[in-house]
């Protein structure tokens, strides 16, 4: 289950808020987004989309916390967590999904049966 506050010492990639990347990132650690990313980004890890941040990509990893906007499709192994001010527009498949108050999800949703 994602922690509200995950720690950032676990992240191995960092897009910082002045920045803006265009294209394809695989890793295997964690990855922070809280600038501006267009492509997609495919990890084993969690993705973290923060409040500034600004995506146009489609997005795989382990667990996916969105504060931002994201306008793509997620598919995360593990839990989608959209928080107040969170955005997506897009396809999801997830292990689950949590939705908070002022958060937005617009698209198809799928829950894989095979998560433990």
């Amino acid at each position: 289950m994602f922690r509200r506050n995950p720690p950032t010492d676990k992240f191995e990639t960092l897009l910082g808020p002045g920045a803006a990347f265009d294209g394809h990132l695989k890793c295997s650690g964690g990855v922070r987004v809280e600038g501006e990313y267009k492509g997609s980004i495919e990890t084993n890890g969690n993705i973290i989309v923060g409040k500034a941040a600004n995506l146009e990509a489609d997005l795989r990893g382990h667990d996916v916390l969105v504060s931002g906007k994201v306008k793509g499709n997620i598919v995360a192994q593990g839990q989608l967590a959209i928080l107040v001010g969170g955005q997506v527009m897009g396809d999801v498949e997830v292990g689950s999904i949590l939705i908070e108050e002022g958060g937005i999800f617009s698209g198809k949703s799928a829950i894989r049966a095979d998560t433990p």
